[in-house]
């Protein structure tokens, strides 16, 4: 049986597995144990099967690591934001741009716009809480 054609970052994150197990010190026994079968970490470093994302949250639970770490050790250097992010980063900025102009944030709450009144705080209110009856005990 052949290995699939391998997407390197794939290769990448496969890399950070084996290497994590290594470190970790589990014994292969252990780390079966704990992922419920040798199954998955023999066919995924033998690059048999590509690791599923299920797989690598498996694994990350086994190795009592976060699947953040996992992704931030392949992708090590690799820091530059992406197209998207940028183009959001230089929108957002815009956008704060214009509104310190007008005097607002993005952190400002938003105006009501229902046109209803906006209740009072307690702490504001000058009238005192009027006393509610009790039908019960007027009875």
């Amino acid at each position: 049986m052949s290995a699939p054609p391998q997407d390197p970052r794939l290769d990448r994150v496969t890399e950070v597995l084996v290497d994590l197990v290594r470190l970790s010190g589990l014994s292969r026994i252990e780390l079966a144990r704990r992922l419920g079968s040798d199954y998955p970490f023999q066919r995924v470093t033998e690059r048999y099967k590509e690791i599923r994302l299920r797989q690598l949250f498996q694994f990350a639970d086994a190795l009592e690591v976060k699947p953040l770490e996992i992704f931030r050790l392949a992708f090590a250097g690799d820091d530059q934001p992406s197209p998207l992010l940028r183009r959001l980063r230089e929108h957002s900025n815009k956008l704060d741009g214009v509104l310190s102009v007008l005097g607002t944030s993005t952190t400002d709450p938003p105006p009501d716009r229902s046109g209803a009144q906006q209740p009072r705080s307690p702490a504001k209110s000058r009238r005192k809480p009027r006393r509610r009856s009790d039908p019960i005990a007027d009875e």
